[in-house]
């Protein structure tokens, strides 16, 4: 088994990783800065197996890197809208430092690099389905900087150093790190509150869907393949294309409730995009085993039990926010956090 890296290790997609690879016998150290808490690793912290590094990955030291096999990393200020929140520390955290820790990893012996990168790279194709090949045309400065981190990494990839990314689709799914600003997940809970859901727009952007769970399968799923299969390739990860109008209607089907459906004409997101999952199917051989349906149904029920609710921390753009009011002490304070 490996020794691997998760920096954002913490957050809705790492602290399942983290679970994932700690299942499958790996030893894990997570590198997050935990903006949001210790708490969600709760279930694996008597894990001799789990080590919680509380570190700014901007400023990770070679020495931290020691004796690691592989990284997986996740950690990035996350979506499009919080990542415009300040386009100058998007840059320095979804690429620089990315950048930055591929290079550290390189010298310091570590033999993969896993990126989690973002299908909005494509930016906007409407019905033609991008595959690994197509041309990106990134709309956000998130979506740019996956871009840069990816051209980056790739430049240091070799038979010593192999680079993986996965193009993630939008996420959706229950995690103990659970977020409601993600299409699947926020229409769920709408349509659960209020008995409705509103769409903004007319609804006929496309968006690429996957779950938690088989992102974090395919970083699995990669590390224990062949070096070959994997080394210098892009993947697209997701489970379907949907246009939100439909997911709307999907949502509204599997619940059991009546839902009202309501349009808002304003809509400024200029994101349309479909993508091929072919690669991730024949070549990675990852087949997703979590349906959209799924999905809205263990959150569903999460929410009808009061496993999980609305809470500030569920909404990562305003958690980012409080984070950059309060400026660079709280990288000080986040030392302090207690589950």
């Amino acid at each position: 088994m490996s020794k691997v890296m998760v920096t954002g290790g913490g957050g809705y997609i790492g602290s399942i990783l983290t679970g994932q690879l700690l299942e499958t016998g790996h030893e894990v150290v997570v590198l997050d800065w935990f903006v949001f808490g210790t708490k969600h690793l709760n279930q694996y912290k008597n894990n001799p197996k789990l080590t919680l590094l509380n570190q700014d990955v901007r400023t990770i030291k070679p020495a931290q890197i020691k004796g690691i096999d592989i990284i997986c990393d996740l950690a990035a200020l996350s979506n499009d809208p919080a990542g415009d929140l300040d386009a100058n520390l998007t840059k320095q955290i979804n690429f620089e430092a990315r950048a930055r820790l591929g290079r550290i990893a390189k010298a310091m012996g570590v033999k993969r690099y896993m990126l989690a990168s973002s299908c909005s790279v494509y930016g906007a194709n409407g019905d033609m389905a991008a595959t690994e090949d197509s041309p990106i045309n990134p709309l956000t400065t998130y979506a740019e900087c996956n871009a840069l981190a990816e051209q980056a990494l790739f430049e240091l990839s070799d038979s010593d150093f192999s680079v993986t990314a996965f193009r993630n689709s939008t996420a959706f799914g229950l995690s103990s790190r659970m977020r409601f600003d993600l299409v699947v997940n926020i229409m769920t809970l709408n349509a659960f509150k209020d008995q409705e859901i509103i769409i903004h727009g007319d609804g006929q952007q496309h968006r690429p869907l996957i779950h938690i769970a088989d992102i974090s399968r395919a970083f699995v799923k990669a590390i224990d393949s062949e070096t070959y299969i994997v080394e210098g390739q892009i993947f697209n990860l997701g489970v379907n294309n949907v246009k939100i109008a439909d997911l709307a209607t999907t949502v509204a089907q599997a619940l059991p409730m009546d839902i009202d459906i309501i349009y808002h004409p304003n809509n400024s997101d200029a994101r349309d995009y479909t993508v091929s999952f072919e690669k991730m199917r024949n070549r990675l051989g990852l087949i997703p085993q979590m349906q959209i349906e799924d999905g809205i149904t263990e959150v569903f029920h999460a929410v009808l039990k009061g496993e999980t609710s609305m809470t500030p921390d569920t909404i990562t753009l305003n958690r980012y926010k409080e984070v950059m009011a309060e400026g660079e002490e709280i990288i000080k304070k986040m030392e302090n956090i207690s589950a």
